[in-house]
């Protein structure tokens, strides 16, 4: 009845509209869609909460594969329960999950973990790193082979979460942990994710020139220092980062699809519901396997 009133050019803005929100809220992009994210001290609490964890699920269900830092989970309880949750609210994508040990100090331990959906990828634990670089959290790496695309697509994963006051010497090391992967498993083609602390107070624009994972040609950084990582209205700082080896994953990557994904504008949060969920927003990239161009 109120439609009928309205001018034809107008109802059909209204459609539009309408549908590109309901796209958005149902944001299904072409390809894999991979990303990292540092959910902040991911543990039972966190889980229990019906409206943080709404959140950490849909946010989760817009990735093939996730890799995420700073599960803090001694029993094994919080993430038995998110991915119950999760294989619940979107049994279709058959998620899994892979969690590393333990890692860190005694004043703070903390696991990796990779959500993945079996639709999408098969993926082989490798393990921490085990190297002659010094972490206070060792990198975690799998191996990932996308489901029913080009036959030699294969490629390492590995996560990190640097401790902040050591970030330019343990980003320096990253380089050797992908060369330590790729000797292991005969894999050239790797990437590297996670909360790098790269930026701000940590690690400034001078410190690049020691650091051997950006000054070694072959590692391709894909997260600008512009982009603003963390949540706090404060801060603007690069922290996560992702860096990959190996032209044809380069290939494979969409140009241009990295991103930092704001959750709090996309679902209109106010700053302190942003932060209940994490002091982190997740960055991502797309995929295609089809353009991956052989072994280089």
């Amino acid at each position: 009845f109120i439609a009928s009133n309205l001018p034809d050019s107008l109802i059909m803005s209204v459609f539009i509209i309408t549908l590109l929100l309901f796209l958005c809220e149902n944001l299904v992009l072409a390809g894999e869609n991979i990303g990292t994210w540092n959910i902040q001290n991911l543990g039972i609490a966190k889980v229990k909460n019906e409206f943080i964890v709404d959140y950490i699920c849909k946010i989760i269900n817009k990735h093939s594969l996730l890799a995420i830092q700073e599960i803090s989970d001694s029993d094994g309880a919080a993430m038995k329960k998110l991915m119950s949750l999760l294989q619940r609210k979107y049994p279709k994508e058959r998620y899994d999950l892979l969690l590393s040990a333990r890692v860190g100090t005694a004043g703070y331990v903390e696991q990796y973990g990779v959500i993945y959906s079996k639709n999408s990828f098969r993926v082989e634990e490798v393990g921490l790193y085990k190297g002659i670089k010094d972490f206070k959290r060792p990198p975690y790496f799998v191996t990932l082979r996308p489901i029913g695309r080009v036959r030699e697509a294969v490629f390492g994963l590995g996560i990190i979460h640097t401790s902040p006051p050591e970030a330019v010497s343990e980003i320096d090391s990253l380089a050797d942990a992908a060369d330590w992967y790729s000797k292991l498993t005969k894999v050239k083609e790797v990437m590297i994710l996670g909360d790098f602390n790269c930026g701000c107070r940590y690690v400034s624009q001078k410190d690049y020139r020691n650091i051997s994972l950006y000054t070694r040609s072959e590692f391709r950084w894909l997260v600008p220092s512009c982009f603003d990582t963390t949540v706090r209205n404060s801060t603007n700082c690069p922290y996560d980062r992702v860096v990959v080896r190996g032209n044809a994953l380069f290939s494979a990557i969409v140009p241009e699809s990295t991103q930092v994904f704001n959750f709090q504008t996309f679902y209109k949060l106010n700053a302190s519901d942003a932060l209940k969920i994490s002091d982190h927003f997740p960055v991502h990239l797309q995929l295609e396997a089809e353009n991956w161009n052989g072994p280089q």
